[in-house]
């Protein structure tokens, strides 16, 4: 399954340096923040507020860091996976192109379809239907 970079603030860490930090470890990738997306309220299931970042890739290469990644890709905005999570395939296909003001400031609500949506994709994941 896929999902973007990211995690969360070590103690004394400013949010950029938790960017670069997070973004290193799960990708191996060196970025350039070029600006914050947008804010997204996220209620329902695992309610919490997260920050969405734009970034450019400044120097390294494609590989994990982290315990925590099996594997690291890039996507075209036009070809996402269908494994990819539902919140973030809205973003990507929604907002990253959108020409509004930034930050943005969206609400996603992750109710009982978001949930039933992640559950067939992790049962597809494990059979292998997915990429």
């Amino acid at each position: 399954l896929w999902e973007l970079p990211g995690g969360e603030i070590l103690p004394g860490e400013t949010p950029e340096e938790a960017i670069h930090r997070e973004v290193y470890e799960e990708t191996g990738i060196n970025v350039e923040i070029i600006e914050l997306l947008g804010w997204y309220k996220r209620t329902g299931f695992r309610a919490h507020c997260s920050p969405v970042y734009l970034c450019r890739p400044i120097r390294g290469s494609l590989r994990s860091q982290s315990d925590d990644v099996v594997r690291v890709r890039y996507f075209s905005l036009h070809d996402l996976p269908r494994g990819m999570f539902p919140w973030y395939r809205s973003i990507l296909k929604n907002d990253v192109l959108r020409p509004a003001p930034r930050p943005l400031q969206c609400t996603q609500h992750l109710g009982l379809w978001i949930v039933l949506e992640c559950l067939a994709l992790d049962f597809g994941s494990r059979l292998g239907l997915l990429d």
